[in-house]
């Protein structure tokens, strides 16, 4: 990628800090939470399934959006 990061949309900055502690949290959760009842179990799967898809679909999308700009529209 040729955009040097100073360069690239705060916004974009933004979403990716959010994907990243989404990513963090989901992990953490993962690793150190574990309910003894099935019904705490299914809810801890949900919510790490549901912030790993987070994290995806955030990178994935600011991935696609900063590749759409070119080198010579930055200027």
């Amino acid at each position: 990628m040729c955009i040097p990061s100073q360069q690239r949309d705060p916004r974009t900055r933004a979403k990716v800090v959010i994907a990243n502690l989404s990513l963090s949290i989901g992990l953490i959760l993962w690793a150190f939470v574990h309910p003894s009842s099935v019904v705490g179990r299914d809810a801890v799967h949900f919510v790490v399934g549901l912030l790993f898809g987070l994290s995806i679909t955030i990178n994935l999308i600011t991935a696609r959006r900063n590749r759409r700009i070119r080198c010579n529209e930055v200027q």
